[in-house]
């Protein structure tokens, strides 16, 4: 629930300055979402115990997965509580606030990407911003159709499935492996000069066992997805909306590689170009310095 794959928790601390003590909001931040989750946890559980109990069924026979225990069986069990519309209303309050939190921070992430790859440099922020928002409506229509409940479920199954393992693993190889474990561990101390924590065994993780953990989880929900009961069509689109994501991550390797390709070959016509300039300096009488 952390949302480490979706790039929200790097976004956000990229505005952090230098010198913040970002140690502290290492540990805070999971904490308070942990806590955050054993609590909702605790809401919903007793609320489906007291459900099953009224029905006379099992907790399992009166769960459901998605929204389902939002919109059906929640309510449901609201509406046994004394002062049902208060609580109706404070509690599809908060699903609208959780809705709107997720969508900031993903909409923040998106933005923050293409403003640092300076796509679009002659839209401003806010225009920039208000298309992306009129463009995740117009796709989020698709979920509120009479097949709206079917491609939520495609969607929920396939689009982040295998893009978030990626995207996680290649940013923990990205930074030990090809920016370097070194060099980390001097910005760690050099931010957080008071950290006093197992360096050597923080870095060991981000360069070994988290990777290697995520491919393993990655290769346990491919095979799982491929025992899904979905029709064939349904299937090939699934799997389209499992590598769209990693497109990008593609397209951005493809174009740093081309730039330091770019950069190691000599330039063949410099000597040419040199010489033609020392001849136009030369007649002209004038001294310059040429690099």
């Amino acid at each position: 629930s952390l949302g480490l794959g979706f790039g929200g928790m790097v976004t956000f601390a990229s505005y952090n300055d230098r010198q913040h003590f970002f140690v502290r909001d290492a540990w805070l931040v999971p904490l308070i979402n942990s806590a955050t989750s054993v609590l909702s946890g605790l809401v919903v559980f007793s609320v489906l115990g007291h459900l099953a109990h009224e029905r006379g069924e099992a907790v399992e026979d009166v769960a459901a997965q998605g929204p389902g225990l939002a919109f059906v069986v929640y309510p449901e069990a609201l509406a046994l509580f004394p002062g049902a519309n208060f609580f109706a209303i404070m509690f599809f309050l908060m699903l609208l606030c959780l809705g709107v939190d997720s969508a900031f921070a993903l909409a923040e992430t998106s933005l923050t990407c293409v403003s640092d790859f300076g796509l679009f440099p002659w839209l401003q922020m806010g225009p920039r911003a208000a298309l992306y928002c009129l463009l995740c409506f117009f796709a989020g229509l698709l979920f509120v159709t009479r097949g709206g409940l079917l491609w939520l479920d495609l969607f929920d199954t396939y689009a982040t499935a295998f893009a978030l393992f990626v995207a996680a693993a290649l940013e923990c190889i990205g930074a030990t492996w090809i920016y370097g474990s070194d060099r980390l561990a001097r910005d760690i101390v050099g931010m957080a000069p008071s950290f006093a924590g197992p360096l050597s065994a923080l870095l060991v993780h981000l360069k070994y066992v988290v990777p290697a953990i995520l491919i393993i989880v990655l290769g346990f929900a491919f095979y799982d997805k491929t025992t899904l009961d979905f029709p064939q069509w349904a299937i090939g689109v699934g799997w389209t909306l499992s590598f769209v994501p990693i497109l990008p991550i593609v397209a951005v390797l493809a174009r740093h590689f081309a730039s330091r390709c770019q950069r190691m070959t000599p330039p063949t016509s410099a000597p040419e170009i040199a010489l033609g300039q020392l001849k136009d300096i030369s007649q002209s009488g004038r001294a310059v310095q040429v690099t």
